[in-house]
């Protein structure tokens, strides 16, 4: 198959931003099996020939069977997959056709927007903002920080939005901002000018 177009690098930033998803996709605790099915299977339902091949074999690597990858397209219509498999294969299916059920439901001129969500801390140094963001996120979740860490910038303000950039380019048009600060005021005026830097680069 023949490159067509080299996107790691005409849109860089863009690309990093899906690489951190992927990144968390890989830590979330599903096993890779399992990932590589619901992979093929939206492949098959967007016509990626090159996806196809790479996740079909990434599957075969963990151990997956050729009936059940030849039968993936049916499905619903083998008794070859779990409940939980069928969970999954039914969500993908879901989400790869959302734009599809909109219009069948008459809902086709809805605009959708991307969104995120995101914790942040704020301090005028690195080590402060992310020890208070730390102890605030592990007391809410019960979880240690470092499974957070990645995608939970902390810092001054234009660490932050340097942060948040990629995520902006690829499309993210809503930052729900979670900011932790040594006082409301500084997470507030911390927030404020976040929004300012990336407005100013959109």
């Amino acid at each position: 198959m023949e490159e067509r177009l080299k996107y790691a690098k005409v849109a860089s930033r863009g690309y990093r931003a899906m690489a951190a998803l992927q990144d968390y996709v890989d830590d979330c605790g599903l096993e890779p099996l399992l990932l590589e099915l619901v992979k093929m299977r939206a492949s098959q339902i967007n016509g990626c020939a090159y996806c196809i091949d790479m996740h079909s074999k990434d599957a075969r690597a963990n151990g997956e069977t050729e009936q059940r990858l030849y039968a993936l397209d049916a499905w619903r219509e083998t008794p070859f997959y779990d409940d939980r498999e069928r969970a999954a294969l039914a969500w993908i299916e879901a989400v790869t056709l959302v734009a599809e059920h909109g219009d069948r439901a008459g809902r086709g001129s809805v605009g959708w927007q991307h969104a995120m969500e995101i914790w942040c801390g704020f301090d005028t140094n690195v080590e402060s903002a992310r020890a208070r963001l730390a102890e605030t996120m592990q007391r809410f979740y019960g979880l240690p920080y470092e499974s957070f860490e990645r995608y939970c910038p902390a810092g001054r303000p234009e660490h932050v939005s340097e942060h948040l950039a990629p995520y902006l380019e690829a499309g993210c048009q809503t930052f729900n901002l979670i900011p932790i600060a040594a006082s409301v005021d500084e997470a507030i005026e911390g927030a404020v000018q976040v929004k300012q830097s990336l407005l100013g680069s959109a």
